[in-house]
């Protein structure tokens, strides 16, 4: 995913990395969101979870979003 200064790799591909990453991003509803709720959901919302994580990361720097995530 494109940062401010760069790229890092998110894959939010199983449940529990898909909360924390929810969580991180302050977007606890979208672990609520029929189209991201369940695996199944992801695969067939790819496109659409990868904008709305791209438009999360492009405001912060790679840094920023480690020291995030790690939290």
């Amino acid at each position: 995913m494109k940062t401010r200064d760069g790229h890092v790799i998110i894959a939010p591909i199983s449940q529990k990395n898909f909360e924390q990453m929810a969580d991180a991003m302050e977007r606890s509803d979208l672990k609520t969101d029929v189209r991201f709720s369940t695996n199944q959901a992801r695969v067939q919302n790819w496109t659409e979870l990868m904008t709305l994580i791209a438009q999360w990361t492009e405001q912060r720097t790679g840094i920023d979003i480690e020291s995030i995530m790690d939290g």
